[in-house]
């Protein structure tokens, strides 16, 4: 293997090792660090709710390991409740386990909810990786003194030909993008050098000489011969502005024209949208509406999108095109009724799944849906839950589109929205949210900045009811924070839940929450006298006269020395003593009473501590590299 020293004149073999990320080019460390903090985003959350149950140098990004850690807090679970049970105290140690108790399997679904969003920004990684090695192949070339011939073949002094790519099968790729140039070097005696160029998962760039074939398709040709994905690739390090990049294209010439949509004669939709693809291989979606109302949706909608943090692509009048140089014929005097926006390549939400067009559950809980659903629940685009109004770029990125039906007198649609409004009830109600404080005055910041373009086409009106309901969205903003692994009314719902739950498998009857403390020890001695019940029936019913003994050990301590005063609560200090004394009874009977075990306080010890360590072996990560690391 040959490492790569881009900026210092060609390939050094023995060459000190570069860092990671260190031979780089600039504009490709930052596209890769990009991809790879958007992976680490959606890690993040998925193992968001776990966090406060799992070590904090835990590598969730290794997804195996990270599924084996869960499998073990949900082996360990039934043990741990099992011993805070049979203390019979509500403390801190009690809230963690009970809080753990409904906390970890939610924390699995949801962390199985997002795995595979996991599995496609790991690959999303990798593939930007593969398309910036094409990209870099470029400077590879310059760096070697070779004059380009097609992307990635250069030629040096016509001394030899140089190939540097991503892909094994070099011979294959010079006959795709320079026909006849193998031949004619073969025929003139001009040597042809193959090498590979890769960049690593820790961001390295390396490259090393190969014979230039291949034993099976390498999907990396795509980005040579593929119009689509020759134009992502460049957009990872172009980041000249949207306006720029469309002037450029139009001056090279259109190659070609593919009708997207027709005119459907409906008021509500576009009377025309259009795929164009230009001689330098760029795309754009031109896009004629029928109102101005529409247009100035489109290109506000987009703007406010973007300031949440949203994926909208950018869209340009083409009447404004003629204002940064592109002054063709067909430019000029066009309507701006046209408009040009950014071709997003990937598929459209009505075709992801076979049962739904608006497949909203399965990407309900990445970052890229509650910016989107930020973004709407701002905007209000009835249809965007309708046909194909977004677009999922690489199995990865939400992209809305068409935003022509936005600003207008209706609530936003249901899907992503549900992250700030609740709309299944009678009356929409605001949602509590996680976004840091931070984030939201750094939105509430760009939002305000776009107060220009909203007064430039005479929208102010969209813009005050944009900032009003962002008001009231940033409102419901909560902390998320671990501290919650303890709180003890946490704890106490979800003994309760327990509690009601074990009441409801038994069929008891009545509202077990009117019953008093000595009541429910006279439904569970009533229980235990049952015929024909086997021993985990038993063990069962135990679990629920725990549960209940422990509930009333919660509730004697919430009572403050103030209540007990009876011109504060009259009656309150009978009912407490009275617990008191059922509180003392349970503690003693817990000490006599046989366990459903039929073993000693030091032969459950002995089992508790086998069964803890039986759970963490099971679950305990092997010790060799990962295997599903992008």
């Amino acid at each position: 293997m040959t490492e790569l020293n881009v900026f210092g004149g060609g390939w050094v073999r023995g060459g000190p090792q570069p860092e990671p990320h260190g031979a780089l080019p600039p504009s490709a460390r930052k596209a890769l660090e990009t991809a790879e903090n958007e992976m680490d985003e959606v890690v993040a959350e998925a193992v968001r709710p776990l966090r406060p149950f799992l070590p904090n140098d835990t590598d969730y990004t290794r997804i195996s390991q990270t599924e084996q850690t869960i499998a073990k807090l949900v082996a360990r679970q039934p043990v741990l409740l099992d011993a805070v049970l049979r203390r019979l105290v509500f403390d801190d140690v009690a809230a963690r386990v009970l809080i753990s108790e409904a906390a970890v399997p939610q924390a699995n679904k949801h962390f199985g909810l997002l795995k595979p969003r996991i599995e496609a920004a790991q690959q999303y990684a990798s593939d930007v990786r593969e398309a910036l090695a094409v990209l870099v192949s470029r400077e590879v070339l310059a760096a070697r003194g070779a004059v380009t011939v097609a992307e990635g073949v250069g030629m040096v002094r016509d001394e030899r030909v140089v190939v540097v790519s991503p892909l094994l099968g070099q011979e294959e790729l010079l006959d795709e993008v320079a026909p006849g140039l193998r031949e004619r070097a073969q025929r003139d005696g001009i040597p042809i050098e193959y090498w590979q160029l890769l960049i690593g998962a820790d961001g390295r760039l390396t490259v090393e000489q190969v014979s230039g074939t291949a034993t099976e398709f390498e999907s990396a040709i795509r980005y040579y011969n593929t119009d689509e994905d020759i134009n992502w690739m460049n957009s990872l390090i172009d980041e000249r502005p949207f306006a720029e990049k469309v002037a450029e294209a139009v001056i090279s010439g259109e190659r070609s024209r593919e009708v997207l949509k027709g005119d459907l004669a409906d008021a509500t939709m576009s009377a025309a949208v259009v795929l164009v693809t230009y001689n330098n291989h760029y795309q754009v979606v031109e896009k004629t509406v029928r109102t101005t109302d529409h247009a100035d949706a489109e290109e506000l909608g987009s703007r406010t999108l973007r300031d949440v943090g949203a994926r909208a692509p950018e869209v340009l009048r083409m009447s404004d095109l003629v204002d940064v140089g592109a002054r063709t014929p067909e430019v000029v005097g066009q309507s701006e009724l046209v408009l040009l926006i950014e071709y997003v390549p990937g598929v459209d939400s009505n075709t992801i799944t076979k049962w739904s067009d608006h497949p909203y559950d399965l990407f309900f809980h990445t970052p890229d849906a509650w910016r989107l659903g930020l973004g709407d629940t701002l905007i209000r685009p009835w249809d965007r839950g309708e046909g194909a109004n977004w677009r999922l770029e690489h199995n990865v990125h939400i992209v809305p589109i068409d935003n022509s039906n936005a600003f207008g007198d209706y609530p936003p649609p249901i899907g992503f929205t549900d992250h700030f409004l609740d709309q299944s009830g009678d009356q929409p109600r605001w949602v509590a949210h996680r976004i840091p404080r931070t984030e939201l005055e750094a939105i509430r910041g760009r939002i305000t900045a776009s107060e220009s373009e909203y007064s430039r086409l005479g929208r102010l009106d969209w813009y005050h009811d944009v900032l009003e309901i962002f008001v009231k969205i940033a409102a419901y903003g909560v902390e998320d924070t671990a501290s919650s692994s303890t709180d003890p009314e946490a704890a106490l719902r979800v003994l309760i839940g327990l509690r009601d739950d074990w009441a409801f498998a038994f069929s008891i009857d009545g509202a077990v929450d009117t019953r008093t403390p000595q009541e429910w020890r006279q439904v569970i001695k009533d229980l235990r006298t049952t015929s024909g019940v086997d021993q985990t029936w038993l063990e069962n019913l135990d679990q629920l006269d725990k549960l209940n003994k422990m509930l009333l050990h919660a509730q004697l301590k919430e009572v403050s020395a103030e209540e007990l005063d009876d011109d504060v609560w009259p009656g309150l200090t009978d009912v407490y003593l009275e617990g008191i004394a059922q509180r003392l009874a349970d503690l003693e009977e817990g000490a006599r009473y046989p366990d459903p075990y039929d073993e000693s306080d030091e032969e459950w010890q002995t089992r508790f501590d086998r069964e803890i360590q039986a759970a963490t072996n099971e679950s305990e990560p092997d010790n060799g590299p990962p295997t599903d690391i992008a």
